[in-house]
């Protein structure tokens, strides 16, 4: 698999883990009013996401492996191994604290080398960190809106991945 193809694959599963995770969340909220409404469907998406999610983080990570140094590594395989722990549901909140440092180590590592845009992985950063926070405290609907936002930022790096591929 060539470089670019690599780059471009993540930035199509950042989209789509992106949208799949938009989708699972509106229904999630859809069932707080609507109690007809199947959770399998949410579960499904969300899940989806989830595990493009991992394929995400690749391509993100290999666009700017060699400007993020040991950081972005670092960064890289703590939001991997967080995603993965939590996804398992072992020792879920050591995962998704794991995922939450390693995104925080990828905003800073890119921070330098500025090749995905800033203010998207700040939102991803943001998302992740309202969702969980509010997760944690029991607070669902704010954790959807982290979730939203999440997934949104997500997309949108996703975009500019495949973008940055087009261009060169």
């Amino acid at each position: 698999m060539t470089f670019e193809k690599l780059i471009r694959l993540g930035g199509t599963a950042a989209i789509s883990s992106g949208i799949a995770d938009i989708i699972g969340i509106f229904i999630l909220i859809i069932a707080l009013y609507v109690p007809a409404t199947p959770g399998i469907a949410s579960v499904v998406f969300l899940m989806a996401g989830n595990v493009l999610l991992a394929f995400a983080l690749m391509g993100i990570y290999g666009c700017q492996f060699e400007k993020t140094g040991y950081l972005g590594l670092i960064g890289f395989v703590f939001a991997l191994s967080g995603l993965l722990l939590g996804m398992a549901r072992f020792f879920s909140p050591l995962g998704w604290g794991l995922y939450l440092i390693g995104i925080l180590m990828l905003v800073v590592a890119n921070y330098e080398s500025k090749i995905i845009p800033s203010t998207g992985l700040w939102l991803w950063l943001a998302g992740v960190a309202i969702s969980l926070g509010t997760g944690i405290a029991g607070i669902k609907i704010l954790s959807y809106l982290g979730t939203l936002i999440s997934g949104a930022a997500r997309t949108w790096i996703g975009i500019s991945l495949r973008r940055k591929i087009e261009k060169t």
